[in-house]
Order: C-alpha cells, then structure tokens, then sequence
C-alpha cells in the first residue's frame, strides 16, 4: 500500500528523468513545411531521394521576389500621363469634324471652323508633347521590369504617330493673300486620319495588353 502511494504522488509531481531526457532529444517541431510537399514533382518514387531536393539557385530565383519601386515624381509623370491621354479624346474628335468641314468646303467653310482649326491643332501638338516627355522619362526610370515589352510597343507607335503630326503640320495648305488655298488638302487629311489612328491604337494597346 505505501508503496503504491509513493508511485502516485511521484506520477503526479512531474516528469521523471527518463521523460525529461526524452523531450530533451526530441526536436522542436518546425513551422516550414518538407521539401517534398514544396516541390511533390521533384520527388523519384523509385528511390533516388536526391531529385526531390531543387538546386540552390532555383529556390533562391523561386523564393526572391523582385521589388520595384519607383520615384514620388514618376507617379506624378503618370498622372500626367493618363491624364494627358483622356483630354487627347475630345481634342482628335473635335478636330476631325472641324478638318472635315474645311476639307468639304474649304473657303466656303463658316468662319468659327476657320478660326477654331488652327488652335486645335496647337492643343493636340502640346497634349502630345507634354504625354511624350512625361512618357519617355518614366519609360527610362522603368527600363527592365516587367512589362517592359508592351510599353516598347506602346512607345514606338507613338514616335510613329509623332512622325506622323510633324508630317501633317509641314503639309498644312496655306492661305493666300487672294483667299487660295496653296498646297494639297488631301494629302494633309490622310496624314492627320493616319495619325490619329495609331495614336488610338497606341493607347488600346495599353488597355488591352495587361
């Protein structure tokens, strides 16, 4: 009877040595997960237990996010950009229909079309200009991460478009002192439709191409 007592009250006052060595040995569990349910493709089920353990060079490349940051003043530029882009809508329509009506007319034409041309084309030449500026300086702060592709494509189709207005300004017919109007209007329209359309094309690529 004592010596049942002696057994219970040594039970519960704690681990006995031999339990206090066992937890000693036993390792801590660990929080990261096997190898092989990281990589369950890598692992031979026919014995060859050194495919299921990736290269050190692959599970750094796999476990290294690349953080890309960027300026305060480039998100300004973007803005700038985007914006830029919205107001070029309104300005392209409404030239259209305002080169239209003089290219249909031409001297026939009323006079506020007559007068209301030329300051759109100023308007779209400055809108494009601020967008090209805002655009190539954020292109080189941004050169090599991701996406770069679609932003190249974006870019060269804008130069082109750009080409294009310079072209479109240097064939402008002018007016003579006796109300002609010296040059080819023809020509000049096809470069302005041509024009605008890549530089449509240029900004849905950027939608569409995520």
């Amino acid at each position: 009877m004592l010596v049942s007592l002696i057994m219970v009250l040594t039970a519960l006052s704690g681990p006995s040595v031999s339990d206090t060595t066992l937890l000693r040995v036993l390792p801590a569990p660990s929080l990261v997960p096997p190898l092989h349910y990281l990589y369950p493709q890598r692992i031979d089920l026919y014995g060859d237990q050194t495919a299921s353990i990736p290269a050190a060079d692959e599970l750094a490349q796999q476990q290294r996010a690349r953080a890309v940051r960027h300026s305060d003043l480039y998100y300004t530029r973007l803005k700038i950009h985007r914006v830029g882009a919205i107001v070029m809508v309104p300005l392209a329509v409404a030239q259209y229909f305002v080169g239209t009506n003089l290219y249909r007319n031409g001297t026939a034409a009323e006079q506020w079309v007559q007068d209301l041309h030329r300051p759109l084309a100023a308007a779209i030449a400055l809108d494009f200009g601020v967008n090209a500026v805002t655009g190539i300086w954020n292109g080189i702060e941004d050169w090599g991460s991701p996406g770069s592709t679609r932003r190249n494509v974006h870019s060269a189709l804008m130069l082109l478009a750009g080409a294009g207005f310079v072209a479109v300004g240097a064939t402008a017919p002018e007016r003579e002192d006796n109300g002609v109007l010296e040059g080819n209007p023809s020509r000049h329209r096809t470069l302005a439709i041509s024009s605008m359309a890549v530089m449509t094309a240029a900004g849905l690529l950027m939608k569409i191409w995520k």
